[in-house]
């Protein structure tokens, strides 16, 4: 039944060709379309051509439809030399073009398999061998063998593909031993597999289906390798696939001089077009497994991220080398701040220290002050205790040496050893008393010199003295 739905959709349409353009009345208002070169010939005969045709025949009385055909890898120049109204691109050029701001694209529709249930699950990969290759079984089985492809260039084969191997943690540009890409249609990737050239095939999903229901592949001939269950996703899917992520096809885009009366008119003719060839355009777009795909492999948009050169990583991170250059500044400030705080407050408590010191040698000398002037004050005391004792005696002395030197006057005269003692005696006396006379001015510091002094500054000493006693 399967096959029937695939022959009546498909039948003729592989071979057919596409028809001349009809020359058009040139007072009708051109308008431009464009295809990227990019895609499949099959695509393009199925769903371009097709929709084109279909365009004209639905709005030819109100518009002249031209047909381009833009490079894949000059798009964007042709692109701003054409300056096409419309633009058929697959979903991961659309993306790219959508992020161009002077380009102003905007999809319009994107083409749905009828054998899917949302639009931006369409397409995916199929890896196939042949039947009778045993030891190719597994998606692990195909690490090292050679593959052949179509195209190296699109999501609804390689990239897709690729993008599963590196889902499943392989190194998808390590992981075959050889790549072979036919650059044709599709069929020659399946010729490749069929002729033994290659061991493994990757077609887009469905194709594999619809060459066994035209008849191209003969059906047992092909086996899909690891095949995903459908049954696991919520919305069905009907063709088989390796894949497990399924992506958005071919996407039309209004292009920034695409006017707004044209865009509505093409809209509702694209959304009353009966199905064809397998597929429909319908609205609900999702291009975010296409991001991720992207990103994950580094295509497209994403190229760029392949580039480690200083200049392409400077601009890549400089939002993030940007603030790390400024939390390195304010660390550095900060550091800058806390050794000056470091020195300030080693200074203060250098200060500190110096003063502490100088305050406990100042201690030390008065207390040494106060030790001397109290040994002073005691022998002061000691002094005056001993001459004011002394005085007496020595003074009843002399009175006993005068008394004496009465007494003896005659025989003083006679006598010479008798006057000279009692003279030295006298003498000796006195010098003792003059002695002691000098002791007690001494001690009790008759006729001091007089000395400048400053008051207040001996009353803060005298402060500090006490202070430190106390301490002490």
């Amino acid at each position: 039944m399967f096959r029937k739905l695939w022959l009546s959709l498909c039948a003729g349409a592989l071979l057919a060709a596409h028809p001349l353009q009809a020359e058009e009345p040139t007072q009708l208002r051109e308008v431009r379309v464009a295809y990227i070169g990019i895609l499949p010939s099959e695509t393009t005969e199925h769903a371009v051509y097709p929709t084109f045709d279909f365009l004209k025949s639905q709005l030819g009385h109100k518009y002249r439809f031209k047909l381009f055909d833009i490079s894949n890898h000059d798009f964007l120049e042709e692109i701003n030399v054409l300056k096409p109204h419309l633009l058929f691109a697959p979903s991961e050029i659309y993306l790219q073009l959508a992020a161009i701001p002077q380009l102003n694209a905007h999809d319009i529709a994107a083409l749905k398999s009828v054998f899917s249930s949302k639009t931006s699950a369409s397409v995916g990969s199929v890896f196939i061998t042949r039947a009778d290759r045993n030891d190719i079984n597994s998606i692990a089985d195909m690490k090292g063998k050679r593959v052949a492809a179509a195209n190296n260039e699109n999501l609804s084969e390689w990239w897709a593909a690729l993008g599963e191997l590196k889902e499943r943690g392989y190194t998808p540009n390590r992981f075959f031993g050889g790549e072979r890409f036919t650059r044709e249609r599709h069929l020659g990737a399946v010729e490749e597999v069929l002729a033994g050239s290659s061991d493994v095939g990757i077609l887009p999903t469905c194709l594999l289906e619809a060459y066994e229901g035209v008849g191209f592949v003969a059906p047992g001939s092909l086996k899909v390798i690891d095949p995903y269950d459908n049954a696991k996703d919520e919305s069905p899917f009907y063709c088989s696939r390796s894949t497990r992520a399924l992506y958005p096809g071919i996407v039309i885009s209004s292009l920034a001089n695409a006017p707004d009366d044209i865009v509505k008119d093409v809209v509702r003719t694209l959304f009353t077009m009966p199905p064809f060839q397998g597929n429909e355009w319908a609205a609900g777009y999702d291009y975010t497994e296409v991001l991720r795909l992207m990103r994950d492999l580094k295509f497209g948009m994403y190229e760029n991220l392949r580039d480690y050169s200083l200049g392409a990583l400077l601009q890549r991170y400089k939002t993030e080398l940007l603030i790390l250059l400024t939390i390195l500044l304010f660390l550095i400030g900060n550091e800058l701040r806390v050794h000056h705080l470091v020195n300030k407050r080693t200074a203060e408590l250098k200060g500190a220290l110096e003063a502490k010191n100088a305050a406990e040698q100042e201690a030390v000398l008065g207390r040494k002050r106060l030790s001397h002037i109290e040994r002073s004050g005691v022998i002061s005391q000691m002094s005056n205790i001993i001459a004011h004792e002394l005085k007496q005696p020595l003074g009843a002395l002399l009175n006993y040496a005068a008394v004496l030197k009465l007494r003896l006057n005659d025989r003083m005269t006679e006598d010479p050893l008798t006057k000279t003692v009692v003279e030295n005696m006298d003498a000796e006396t006195r010098r003792i008393s003059h002695i002691v006379d000098s002791v007690r001015k001494f001690a009790k510091k008759e006729q001091p010199a007089h000395i400048e002094y400053d008051l207040v500054r001996i009353v803060e000493k005298a402060i500090r003295t006490f202070h430190q006693q106390e301490e002490a």
